[in-house]
């Protein structure tokens, strides 16, 4: 599923209009009709004693909030339609919706008509159509109160197209934000909508189809990972399938106050679907690791010396995963670069692996067979000496930047909305919830990716990877409360996530 900006989005609506001849006014009812009836099917019941506030600016946003009223008026639903912002500066569309409810006698008020009828709660539910998919400054006073305000009310909130305040393009809080329960996006889902610093505002998102063709869209390379696409890189496996028809996969990592991050992972690469597991670690947490895995064979190494030796007599794995709990020393460093430098198959390099790599990114060129990195923000701004809230500010821009001329490389940003990018395309994963804000789940993501590396390419063990690790996340919701699952009961869950895809 596409996912656009806010100047793609005014060139299809601009070229539904001119090149295929449906006005805007169309494209504006079919967008307000499916509002109407989401409202109409699943709350009229709820709404015969209280009002439905409509918040209408002078755009075509607005515009589509003028149309609603309508719709809902005729409906004999009771709506107070309030006008908000310069009336000089009205869009030819606004202007006609205008003209219409006038005919139909259709009262509107300022927003300082209805501030008392505010003050008691006296709306069940508030509809903002202020401002659309273009904004880019901060709102100013006047309309960042009047969002504080309705944010305070208890009445279900919808917002329409995108919420008022938020960044069509980067999903950034210009200020203040309209807190949707449900957003109702028109023609394409946006690119602000699925970012981490917009999900708190968004509420559950709606795609509603106006008319405009999904093959104008064509071109774009940002895209939304759904089930859909997910469904389709999941192989069917033959019945006489055996454990080397899919691969053979090493983790590399831990240390001695940090054996439970390469224990995690090592779990989760056995939930994979891979042939074979080994894990090769420091001779100091063997035991450990070893009693917490057993399915899988744990060797372990004294020095780096030793780790070539070791490394060399294992059979010649499909996929590597380095950096797990590795620490930052002179041995783990040799053994980042070794690999880098020697191994021929797919490596995958988290957590400290990455911070070492930080210190030399000069490697990762020098490397020539595909690569995946799974920084979290903070190490993403060690790679690329960025702080933190300038990648934040544009974070598909930066990421799109870093991934230039970089040949087999696969990225994975994590976050609340992970991202996937092969420099060609990108993916912002659409599985996920605060189930993951805990030390350890970002050591099941790469076991997981790791293993499905071993027989899957690079771009698609990435994608599947990461959609289903949220979908892990996902399904204990209905068993556990979000603040206090184990990541050890997640792992438990990747098995559930795949069978889950199977049945559908």
């Amino acid at each position: 599923m596409k996912l656009i900006n806010s100047s793609e989005m005014k060139k299809y609506d601009a070229k539904t209009i001119t090149e295929l001849g449906i006005s805007s006014l169309i494209l504006m009812e079919r967008a307000s009709l499916d509002v109407f009836y989401f409202i109409k099917k699943n709350y009229k019941k709820f709404i015969k004693k209280k009002e439905i506030l409509i918040l209408a600016g002078f755009g075509n946003n607005g515009a589509d909030g003028i149309a609603l009223a309508r719709m809902l008026f005729l409906e004999k639903i009771n709506i107070k339609l309030v006008l908000i912002g310069d009336e000089n500066k009205r869009t030819n569309e606004n202007n006609i919706q205008i003209q219409i409810i006038e005919k139909l006698g259709i009262k509107t008020y300022s927003f300082e008509d209805i501030e008392e009828d505010i003050e008691n709660n006296d709306f069940e539910i508030i509809v903002d159509g202020i401002f659309g998919i273009g904004i880019t400054r901060d709102l100013d006073k006047y309309y960042s109160d009047i969002i504080e305000k309705v944010n305070n009310m208890n009445g279900l909130k919808i917002a329409l197209d995108i919420p008022t305040g938020i960044n069509g393009d980067n999903g950034q809080i210009m200020k203040i934000a309209f807190k949707a329960d449900y957003t109702f996006t028109f023609g394409f889902y946006k690119t602000g909508l699925f970012m981490d610093s917009s999900i708190d505002y968004v509420g559950k998102v709606i795609l509603v189809d106006i008319g405009i063709p999904d093959f104008f869209a064509d071109e774009v390379n940002t895209n939304y990972l759904t089930e859909e696409k997910i469904l389709s890189l999941i192989k069917k496996r033959p019945k006489s399938s055996y454990k080397n028809m899919f691969g053979n996969v090493l983790l590399i990592g831990g240390s001695e106050n940090m054996s439970g991050a390469i224990s995690i992972s090592t779990k989760a690469s056995l939930r994979s679907g891979v042939g074979l597991v080994n894990a090769l670690v420091e001779k100091n947490i063997h035991s450990i690791v070893a009693s917490q895995v057993p399915s899988a064979m744990v060797n372990y190494y004294n020095d780096f010396e030793d780790f070539i030796i070791k490394f060399n007599s294992l059979a010649k794995p499909n996929s590597i995963a380095f950096g797990m709990g590795c620490g930052k020393n002179n041995e783990k460093k040799k053994i980042l670069e070794f690999l880098i430098l020697n191994f021929e198959g797919n490596l995958l390099i988290d957590a400290d692996g990455l911070n070492l790599l930080s210190e030399n990114m000069s490697l990762l060129k020098q490397r020539k067979f595909n690569t995946i990195i799974t920084p979290h923000l903070g190490e993403f701004s060690r790679l690329i000496n960025k702080d933190k809230n300038e990648i934040n500010k544009n974070k598909l821009d930066v990421l799109e930047s870093f991934m230039k001329d970089k040949n087999n490389l696969v990225c994975v940003l994590k976050g609340a909305k992970s991202i996937i990018s092969n420099g060609d395309e990108i993916y912002i994963n659409s599985t996920g919830n605060p189930i993951f804000a805990r030390g350890g789940s970002g050591d099941i993501l790469s076991g997981l990716i790791a293993g499905l590396l071993a027989y899957n390419n690079p771009f698609e063990s990435a994608l599947l990877g990461t959609y289903i690790h949220g979908l892990a996340g996902d399904l204990p919701i209905n068993d556990f409360s979000e603040i206090s699952i184990l990541p050890e009961e997640i792992i438990d869950y990747i098995s559930k996530a795949f069978f889950y895809l199977e049945k559908n």
